[in-house]
C-alpha cells in the first residue's frame, strides 16, 4: 500500500464514525464490555490522539526530532473524559471528523522525505499503519457491542 493509501484509509475511518450519529444516546457511554471503555469514549480517545498527533508529532518530526508519546494510560483516561464531559455525542463525533480530516491533510501535505524518515521509535507513516491496525481494533469492538445489543433488543 503506498502512502496515499495509508492516509485515505486513516481518514476513511471518519465514514463509520459518522455513522455512529445514528447510535441511540443511551448505547454511547455504555461499556462495550465490562471494565472497557463505551463507544463514546473510545470515540474521544481516538481525538485526542489525532490532536496530540498534530500538536506534537508532525512538528517534531518537520524538525528532524524523535517521535515522544505521552505515559499512554494516563492519556487515553483524559480521552476517556472528553467524552463524558466536554462533548455530546453529535459534537464529538463532528469534533473528530474535523481533526482526522485536518490530521489527513497535514499528511499529505508533508514530503515523503518527512513521512518516511527513520525516527525513534520508527517513521511518521508507519506510526499511521498502526493507527489503521488501533482504528481496526476500536472498529472491531464497537460492532460487537452493536451486534450484542442488536441480538439482545431483537
Amino acid at each position: 500500500m503506498n502512502y496515499n493509501e495509508i492516509i485515505k484509509q486513516y481518514r476513511d475511518f471518519t465514514k463509520f464514525v459518522t455513522s455512529l450519529n445514528g447510535l441511540p444516546d443511551q448505547l454511547w457511554l455504555d461499556p462495550i464490555a465490562q471494565g472497557k471503555a463505551s463507544i463514546g469514549e473510545i470515540i474521544g480517545h481516538l481525538l485526542n490522539w489525532d490532536t496530540y498527533i498534530i500538536d506534537h508529532t508532525i512538528p517534531a518530526v518537520k524538525n528532524g526530532e524523535n517521535m515522544e508519546f505521552p505515559e499512554f494510560d494516563t492519556f487515553n483516561q483524559l480521552g476517556y473524559e472528553m467524552a463524558r464531559k466536554k462533548y455530546s455525542k453529535v459534537e464529538l463525533i463532528k469534533e473528530f471528523n474535523a481533526t482526522r480530516n485536518k490530521l489527513c491533510e497535514m499528511l499529505l501535505n508533508l514530503s515523503y522525505e518527512d513521512l518516511t524518515r527513520k525516527l525513534t521509535p520508527n517513521s511518521l507513516l508507519y506510526l499511521i499503519e498502526e493507527l489503521n491496525e488501533h482504528d481496526e481494533h476500536h472498529l472491531s469492538q464497537i460492532m460487537n457491542k452493536l451486534n450484542h445489543e442488536k441480538r439482545e433488543v431483537g
